[in-house]
């Protein structure tokens, strides 16, 4: 299909403090020592 593209994404979070109790810093909610993420965006251009 011409104009639409798919974009994919892929994060990693380590979570530096795990063990030090609750952190207010750790905005993400990945409680976790090491996190994985991801996103896949479908853009079409018109």
């Amino acid at each position: 299909i011409p104009g639409f593209t798919i974009t994919t994404e892929v994060d990693w979070d380590h979570y530096g403090h795990f063990g030090d109790g609750t952190s207010a810093v750790n905005w993400t909610k990945a409680d976790k020592k090491n996190s994985v993420g991801g996103i896949v965006r479908f853009q079409r251009s018109f």
